[in-house]
């Protein structure tokens, strides 16, 4: 399916749109047609819509522009290097630098999170990490599309710290250090 873009100002329309187009362009069980949205809500929102017009919603790939976009470089001019600033490597990045960070006071509410009952130190291997990980990875994720300015500002020692969240600044500063890459953002 060629790439097209849609503009209107009124989601139903967009949504109609694409119903349209994903019925002309048939289904082939081997291809997904890709949608690149801009947030989880307007995947599940599509999701939803499509499945009311063709009853079910199977084998549409929902992709934010920065994935689409580093793809579509990929294809141009493949890197062999890894790509460190990927969701899976910086799951695994988020992961190695917790349990040097987890003593610190601002991370209590995590520390807290990974102690288990009866123990008085927080378990850092298995899969409950590593789904805190993965959780954190899309936070700082989400943070470079949406929020590169405080992201730069962190990476500086400067800036506010997240509300809520007040080791957000420290732990980003300890992913990009293990990471020693620039992000793209």
């Amino acid at each position: 399916m060629p790439l097209r873009v849609t503009k209107s100002n009124r989601a139903e329309v967009l949504l109609g749109v694409l119903c349209d187009e994903l019925q002309r362009a048939g289904f082939d069980p081997f291809v997904a047609p890709t949608v690149v949205i801009g947030a989880d809500g307007v995947r599940r929102w599509l999701a939803h819509g499509l499945s009311e017009r063709f009853g079910v919603c199977a084998q549409v790939r929902f992709v934010y522009p920065g994935r689409l976009a580093h793809e579509a470089l990929d294809l141009l001019a493949p890197d062999p290097s890894p790509a460190p600033w990927r969701d899976e490597a910086l799951a695994w990045a988020v992961l190695a630098a917790l349990p040097s960070l987890l003593n610190q006071g601002d991370f209590g509410p995590l520390r807290s999170y990974l102690t288990e009952p009866g123990r008085d130190d927080p378990h850092v291997d298995g899969l409950k990490p590593y789904l805190l990980a993965r959780e954190l990875a899309d936070v700082l994720r989400r943070a470079q599309v949406f929020r590169p300015e405080l992201l730069a500002a962190w990476a500086r020692g400067e800036g506010p710290p997240e509300r809520g969240a007040p080791w957000l600044p420290a732990l980003w500063r300890a992913v990009r250090a293990r990471l020693a890459a620039r992000p793209p953002a």
